[in-house]
C-alpha cells in the first residue's frame, strides 16, 4: 500500500484529517508498509508501529482565545498584570541581556553601566530598542544574536 492510500486510511479510521498523519520514519516502517499493509484492518491494527497522529494546535489556540474574551474578564487592564509587574519583567529582561553582551565581550563596562542606568531611567524601552541603540551609536562590537 502506498503513503498516501495508507493516510487517507488512517485519517478516516481515526476521524482526523489526513495532514495530521505522520508516518515514522525507518526503513522497516516502509517495508511493513510495502507488504504487510493491504486491508482497512490492517491499518488499523498495525497503526501505531507505522505513524502517529499530531496533536491539532489551531483549536487549542482557538479556545483559548476564546475563553480570554472582554466577557470573561474580571477588574481592570492593570489588575490582570499590574504595572509594577510589567516594569519587573521588561527591566529583568534587559538586564539579563545587557549582563550577557558585556560577558560575551560586546560590550564595555562603561558601555553597560550607561546603557544599565538608561533601562533603569525608562530611556531604553525594549531588547529591541537597546540592539538599535547600541548599533546606532556603534557601541557594539560584532554582531548579536539574540
Amino acid at each position: 500500500m502506498n503513503i498516501a492510500t495508507f493516510k487517507r486510511l488512517a485519517s478516516d479510521i481515526f476521524g482526523v484529517g489526513q495532514n495530521r498523519i505522520k508516518i515514522k520514519e525507518g526503513r522497516e516502517v516502509l517495508e511493513i508498509l510495502k507488504a504487510e499493509i493491504v486491508r482497512r484492518e490492517d491499518v488499523k491494527a498495525r497503526f501505531h508501529e507505522i505513524a502517529y497522529i499530531v496533536p491539532a494546535k489551531g483549536r487549542r489556540r482557538k479556545k483559548k482565545e476564546r475563553e480570554q474574551g472582554p466577557g470573561r474578564r474580571k477588574g481592570t487592564k492593570y489588575s490582570r498584570l499590574p504595572k509594577k509587574k510589567q516594569w519587573m519583567m521588561k527591566i529583568r529582561a534587559l538586564r539579563k541581556l545587557i549582563k550577557q553582551l558585556h560577558q560575551e565581550g560586546k560590550i564595555d563596562t562603561r558601555t553597560k553601566n550607561d546603557v544599565y542606568r538608561k533601562a533603569k531611567g525608562g530611556y531604553i524601552r525594549s531588547k529591541r530598542f537597546l540592539l538599535n541603540y547600541l548599533k546606532s551609536n556603534n557601541l557594539l562590537k560584532g554582531d548579536v544574536d539574540v
